[in-house]
């Protein structure tokens, strides 16, 4: 006995919210527009337990969560509202300001110094580092890591450490295996990464790879509204 395109009963339709109530336009108890005095909700909404973006008791409608399990990663506690949306994180295509929400793993240290690299087949990136600070700048290479992996002690590759601003030159190994480059503000002086401190930081999706020699790798790390939190 429900409106159009609606079920009575436990379902709920799109549009409909948990409980007694029916979709839009819809009445609980009397019917709404469309519908039939009785059990029925409105148009497209259903009495009963379920409706769109609502939390239903045991199944909902468009954009609502099933009691138990569902098609994201995270639900959404009880009685709340709106639909939930999938995981969007991704590989960051440029280069971006991060805050250190936290720090590397504890023991980490570079594979390779300067020194070392001069020493091996290499490539030389070059580019300028802009922080509109006094502060120390470290630039550190690390290995290129997709949404789920794990940061690990054995992630960075090398570090160069700048006095100031300006224009640098860096040594990596050559490889074919992706990288990402970080330009750390330094704040504290103890040339790791630290809890609050900022850092730009350019991975281009994860093919930025060390195979031939680069120019014109700009790192803007000047203080504005951070991009996103490290990854933790």
């Amino acid at each position: 006995e429900g409106g159009p395109g609606g079920q009575p009963g436990e379902g709920g339709g799109p549009g409909g919210q948990p409980g007694e109530g029916g979709g839009p336009g819809g009445q609980p108890g009397e019917g709404g527009p469309g519908g039939q005095p009785g059990e029925g909700g409105g148009a497209g909404g259903q009495p009963g337990e379920g409706g769109a973006g609502g939390q239903p008791g045991e199944g909902g409608g468009a954009g609502g969560q099933p009691a138990e399990g569902g098609n994201y990663p995270e639900g959404q506690g009880e009685g709340a509202e709106g639909a939930l949306t999938p995981d969007s994180a991704g590989p960051v295509e440029g280069a971006i300001l991060v805050k250190v929400d936290q720090p590397p793993p504890s023991g980490q240290e570079a594979q390779y110094t300067q020194d070392d690299l001069k020493e091996k087949k290499h490539v030389s990136f070059k580019g300028k580092a802009v922080c509109g600070c006094g502060d120390k700048l470290v630039l550190r290479v690390n290995k290129f890591l997709g949404p789920n992996a794990k940061p690990s002690k054995d992630d960075l590759i090398t570090t160069l450490a700048l006095d100031s601003e300006g224009e640098y030159t860096l040594l990596l190994p050559k490889d074919d295996n992706p990288i990402a480059i970080e330009l750390l503000v330094d704040s504290n002086g103890d040339g790791l990464p630290s809890r609050g401190e900022r850092f730009a930081v350019i991975e281009e999706g994860g093919k930025m790879i060390p195979s031939d020699d680069r120019e014109a790798l700009s790192l803007d790390a000047t203080e504005r509204e951070f991009d996103n939190q490290a990854p933790e």
